[in-house]
């Protein structure tokens, strides 16, 4: 079995790198095997641009079993707190705009897009259709603009009534994985909120519970 855990930016992946280098084997700068099964650490950089190119790029030419993404996420609804680990169900990337939303309809994608570039596209909805539940499941929405402002965050919230959070990549890494036909997960750390304005926990304490998931999901992974 081959993993590859993909990221934004490597120090949201510290503590994994710690647990592979104790509890697995390294073979080569980011690549580890643990039990029976590869496991490669991939950072895309950030944003929608980087991380459309580095994941389409990777899977071109490394054939991968599931792919587990992470990264932060803004929090849209009051249940959700700063703090929380939520597994992401769906993306759909809108535009940043100064001007009002236009409601329109969303399409429901279960798999490939039929033309390229049809999966990214504004009030697009593209759902996870490979992966079960690992944790809380949340539908997000991903911004160029991250985390989003007061007036913008309070049009996301009102125009799009069933989203949870807002990510600043999301949209992209579905589209990728969708694109490539990869079974993938993508996990959230929510840092920011609507709801409150100074958050519980800073980011460091949330990324490093969210590592100690993934650590505890990889061991219950490899065989």
């Amino acid at each position: 079995m081959k993993l590859t855990l993909v990221t934004p930016n490597g120090a949201q992946l510290s503590g994994i790198t710690n647990f592979l280098e104790r509890s697995g084997t390294r073979s080569a700068p980011f690549h580890y095997r643990l039990k029976g099964t590869e496991i490669h650490l991939l950072v895309t950089g950030e944003g929608i641009i980087s991380t459309t190119y580095s994941l389409t790029k990777y899977l071109q030419h490394q054939a991968v079993d599931l792919l587990i993404h992470t990264g932060i996420a803004f929090s849209l609804i009051k249940t959700v707190e700063t703090g929380s680990i939520m597994q992401l169900s769906s993306e759909q990337f809108v535009g940043d705009t100064d001007q009002a939303f236009e409601k329109t309809p969303t399409i429901e994608n279960p798999g490939m897009a039929n033309q390229a570039g049809e999966n990214f596209q504004p009030d697009r909805l593209m759902k996870n259709p490979f992966t079960g539940q690992f944790l809380p499941v949340a539908k997000g929405l991903t911004s160029a603009t991250f985390p989003p402002y007061g007036e913008f965050t309070t049009k996301l919230s009102k125009n799009f009534p069933d989203a949870t959070l807002v990510t600043p990549d999301g949209a992209a890494f579905f589209f990728a994985a969708l694109s490539e036909n990869t079974k993938f997960i993508s996990l959230r750390a929510v840092t920011h909120s609507l709801y409150e304005t100074d958050t519980g926990k800073n980011a460091d304490s949330v990324i490093g519970e969210m590592n100690k998931i993934l650590a505890e999901m990889i061991e219950s992974l490899a065989v």
